[in-house]
């Protein structure tokens, strides 16, 4: 099922952390202030981490059934 990732960033992000990236599925998502939206269908269940553009952890999805 496709999943539409929305963060509503309220301040400025800079350097690596301006783009952040869910490497398992190849998705970017360039970071500005407001609302950024990214859409990728998961193909299996677990923990998806959200890295900035150098592959440090910033946050994480966990998909379910």
């Amino acid at each position: 099922m496709p999943v539409e990732l929305t963060i509503d960033s309220k301040v400025p992000l800079s350097g690596c952390m301006s783009v952040w990236v869910i490497p398992q599925y190849n998705v970017t998502v360039p970071m500005k202030v407001g609302i950024n939206k990214a859409t990728f269908t998961p193909t299996e269940t677990g923990v998806l981490a959200l890295t900035c553009s150098m592959g440090s952890r910033m946050a994480q999805i966990e998909v379910t059934d």
